[in-house]
């Protein structure tokens, strides 16, 4: 074996390792934005039906919030969004059900990725190893 070959082998190795990493942004970002909203839908409901401190209500949503700006972060990472598409989509985080589609759309992105690069997407995200072929 050359050393070009070497090179190019171990240039091939170094891509498959980063697209690898990107896959696993894109999947943990995927599984926090789903326990985000359903965070933020368990809320709802104990807020419409419950009597919940305010105190503990308001902890909750801000914990929500932060898991979804990271899922964004980690999301946008993944699948390489520009700047400004995360930017916008972390400000759509403070509009009240826009936040929701916006995650929702991350989410069906992300699991379409996933798909194709050999992974089982299951009710709370992407499982922990490819698929095998």
């Amino acid at each position: 074996m050359s050393l070009e070959d070497s090179a190019l082998v171990s240039a091939a190795n170094a891509r498959a390792q980063h697209q690898l990493a990107m896959l696993q942004y894109v999947g943990s970002g995927q599984k926090l934005a789903i326990y985000s909203i359903l965070l933020q839908l368990v809320l709802l409901l104990a807020r419409a039906g419950l009597p919940v401190p305010q105190n503990v209500v308001l902890y909750l949503y801000c914990f929500a919030f932060v898991l979804a700006i990271f899922a964004i972060f980690l999301m946008a990472r993944g699948l390489r969004f520009n700047s400004l598409t995360t930017f916008v989509s972390v400000l759509a985080q403070f509009i009240p059900l826009f936040n929701l589609l916006i995650l929702l759309y991350l989410i069906i992105k992300s699991a379409r990725v996933l798909r194709l690069a050999g992974y089982q997407i299951g009710l709370l995200g992407v499982k922990s190893t490819p698929a095998k072929p």
